[in-house]
């Protein structure tokens, strides 16, 4: 039976169908949590080289409200509050925005709790694993999108030197924390093979072959 047809005689029950993808024997849920992990690593690293006091996994519990914040980052002097969600895979907005709003919303109390002062500002920030999938996503969906202006490299930018204070940031991002090595990926190599007698003359192996082919046309003759 194909997956529609299982799935079909699954809801006629009142019961769900779930696929679980594996890859090389690892739960593809693992393989996400860890590269997850790797970006979150990474601008947490950046962002404190560029003099912001960085939390990663802040937890909140306020009204009601809980959860945790992937990247939660301070700048003192500024006073400007980072609330940042790193994703590897836009799979659901609405899913991502809504969670967004409420860590917006109850930050500036964290940051208080935290003994980091009451910020002037607080910027939400979207951290995407650059993959086309995502880049496809987020163009599909602009007008979800539409309040995260500063994007790109400008997005970088401001986070390097704040200067003004934007709506939104939105990052699609590559990196890797510093301490991960990078392996260059192993393809066809050209080999070149070395010389045999590599010690003996070059000229001196010239003339053993020039005279070897002429006592053999002698012996012939």
């Amino acid at each position: 039976m194909t997956v529609e047809t299982v799935r079909s005689c699954l809801e006629a029950l009142g019961a769900r169908l779930e696929l679980d993808a594996r890859w090389q024997g690892a739960d593809l849920d693992q393989l996400l949590d860890e590269e997850h992990s790797r970006l979150q690593a990474a601008w947490k690293q950046r962002l404190e080289r560029w003099a912001w006091e960085v939390m990663a996994e802040a937890s909140f519990n306020r009204y009601g409200d809980r959860g945790r914040v992937d990247l939660l980052a301070w700048h003192a002097d500024l006073r400007i509050l980072l609330v940042i969600e790193v994703k590897t895979l836009i799979a659901d907005a609405q899913g991502l925005l809504g969670p967004l709003d409420v860590k917006v919303r109850v930050a500036p109390g964290v940051a208080l709790e935290r003994g980091w002062g009451r910020p002037r500002v607080v910027v939400p920030v979207l951290i995407l694993r650059d993959s086309p999938s995502n880049r496809r996503r987020l163009s599909s969906l602009e007008s979800l999108f539409s309040a995260f202006r500063l994007r790109g490299r400008a997005a970088t930018s401001w986070l390097r030197t704040p200067v003004g204070d934007p709506s939104a940031l939105v990052i699609l991002s590559g990196l890797s924390p510093a301490t991960v090595s990078r392996v260059k990926p192993v393809g066809r190599q050209r080999v070149r093979l070395a010389a045999a007698n590599a010690s003996v003359d070059s000229g001196t192996v010239l003339r053993q072959g020039a005279t070897e082919s002429l006592s053999a046309r002698v012996s012939r003759a």
